[in-house]
């Protein structure tokens, strides 16, 4: 009796045809989870920026960036915990101490909340945050100082220092709470400091282009980098936008008319 089975020949074919349609399939399937990781990036900003919103609104005046002032450092992101649904972890913080204080604050400095997170990320380490707030930009000539038209004190989210020892109000805007970024992508920074949500150091002046991989600054996984203005519009901000744009976006108050094509 004669048996029925698939040649070699034939078995070596049908395997290079599963191989090449898995290759042509494959950046399909990376393409499309890259595209569900960018729209989860984007919603945890979004959330992040309904918490400020929500503390506005409360307060009537806008989180200091960084309490450098008080040499507590407490940031922006601590502050707004009440309004992101982290009222435990809000408790739990002593304001007055350092925000990693070993006795106090440190172990709370160390959750790790989700809306902090970008999961096109990649490192992991505890407390940390891949966003940061927007405390101002040289990019449009302005001086190096702290003051309120200076590069590093004229964004919306200020440190907390002598020239600026006072909360924002909403009023202090005036280029326009649409033209004012407050928030923005910027992923696997110091774990120590810059990368942590309890630090004020996430915040950061815009003084170089996008992407800049040795700044602190506007650097993102994704094929642009997560912007969200003070009005609650969210803009994928072109790697390659002008950097004129860029820093007027960044800064709040200099009166600059530039647009961009893309917004």
């Amino acid at each position: 009796m004669q048996r029925k089975a698939f040649s070699l020949v034939e078995l070596v074919v049908v395997m290079a045809i599963i191989g090449l349609l898995a290759g042509l399939l494959l950046p399909a399937v990376q393409m499309a989870r890259e595209a569900a990781r960018r729209v989860a990036c984007s919603s945890n900003l979004r959330n992040l920026g309904l918490g400020v919103d929500n503390y506005v609104t409360a307060m009537r005046r806008i989180p200091i960036g960084n309490d450098l002032l008080s040499s507590t450092e407490h940031s922006w992101a601590s502050n707004i915990l009440p309004y992101v649904e982290e009222m435990k972890l809000f408790a739990r913080f002593d304001f007055n101490k350092q925000w990693d204080d070993p006795i106090s604050n440190h172990s709370v400095a160390k959750a790790n909340i989700a809306i902090c997170r970008c999961p096109s990320a990649l490192k992991i380490f505890d407390g940390k945050i891949d966003f940061g707030g927007i405390q101002g930009s040289g990019l449009t000539g302005l001086s190096l100082g702290m003051a309120a038209n200076d590069a590093f004190g004229c964004g919306s989210l200020i440190v907390r220092v002598r020239d600026q020892p006072n909360p924002l109000r909403p009023s202090a805007i005036t280029d326009g709470f649409s033209n004012t970024i407050i928030i923005a992508e910027s992923v696997d920074r110091n774990s120590e400091n810059s990368g942590r949500w309890a630090c004020g150091r996430n915040c950061f002046s815009q003084n170089q282009s996008l992407d800049d991989s040795q700044s602190d600054g506007m650097i993102s996984k994704h094929s642009g980098v997560h912007a969200l203005f003070m009005d609650g519009r969210l803009n994928l901000v072109s790697k390659s936008i002008d950097t004129r744009v860029l820093g007027a976006w960044c800064t709040r108050n200099g009166g600059e008319t530039t647009r961009n094509s893309e917004d």
